[in-house]
């Protein structure tokens, strides 16, 4: 299964692809949203871990992007900063799931994929 990773973190970009290609995905990481289209087509991934907030863009914008392109890709977009608002538009605009940072453990980030893969 292939997944991308968008995060302007380095330091959760680089835990959440370590704890992904430990358990067998294969894992393609972007620390912008630019060029996003160009990626999803090449890379085709089945599922997209995006950050709401970063320097270069809106998650939100990123992630409206991202079903536009393909509606059948999972996004579960990922914050420190939960807002009410911010959920509500996540869920407008076809977020599958939401994961707030930091995680509490490993679980937290494949257990949204088992989940969703059975939905």
């Amino acid at each position: 299964m292939n997944i991308l990773v968008i995060d302007d973190e380095k330091i959760i970009l680089n835990a959440v692809v370590r704890i992904l290609k430990s358990r067998g995905y294969n894992v393609y990481s972007l620390n912008t949203g630019n060029d996003l289209e160009g990626k999803l087509r090449e890379f085709r991934p089945s599922f997209v871990f995006l950050d709401v907030k970063m320097q270069c863009c809106s998650g939100i914008d990123v992630l409206k992007m991202i079903k536009e392109t393909d509606p059948s890709i999972k996004v579960v977009m990922m914050s420190g900063y939960t807002s009410p608002e911010t959920l509500e538009q996540a869920k407008v605009y076809g977020a599958d799931a939401f994961l707030k940072k930091p995680f509490d453990d490993i679980t937290d980030i494949t257990g949204i994929i088992d989940e969703l893969s059975r939905s």
